[in-house]
């Protein structure tokens, strides 16, 4: 039985317990990749596309 329990620096724990850790995490991983991924592709260059945009339209009324 004491082969089944995990040391961390933190406590110890059973393997059923660092198993569904892992699989949390993993979880974790399915929703929060994909929605960086789309927030630094989608997000970044329209936020990019939107300050020249109002940079622009800024230069364009101070007559520049």
């Amino acid at each position: 039985m004491n082969d089944d329990l995990w040391r961390f620096p933190w406590g110890t724990f059973t393997g059923e317990q660092v198993w569904e850790f892992t699989n949390f995490i993993e979880s974790i991983e399915v929703i929060v990749l994909p929605a960086v991924y789309l927030i630094l592709v989608v997000m970044v260059p329209s936020v990019r596309t939107l300050i020249n945009i109002w940079y622009a339209i800024g230069v364009w009324l101070l007559g520049g």
